[in-house]
């Protein structure tokens, strides 16, 4: 009789790039972040982080026409979300 194995930690994402200098990132554990490649200190790498999805992120888009909207969708849900803190 062989022992569980021990679980692993796994954290896969989904990526929209905002402008060439930001991008969203949508997580495993349901978070939507949005981060600058152009940051100084680690802590400004991540500009802002909220809560999307009780599970994975999918996929993340940007409204055609509305680009400070967007839509994620994960955990057989989708959410349209306005994006006020990204100009």
């Amino acid at each position: 009789m062989t022992s569980p194995a021990a679980p692993v930690a796994v954290a896969g994402n989904c990526v929209m790039r905002v402008k060439p200098t930001k991008f969203m990132v949508g997580t495993e554990m349901g978070n939507a972040h949005i981060c600058s490649r152009k940051a100084k200190t680690p802590s400004e790498k991540v500009a802002t982080s909220f809560q999307t999805h009780y599970g994975p992120v999918y996929s993340i888009q940007r409204h055609p026409i509305y680009p400070k909207h967007f839509l994620t969708i994960g955990d057989w849900t989708t959410k349209v979300a306005p994006l006020f803190y990204v100009p």
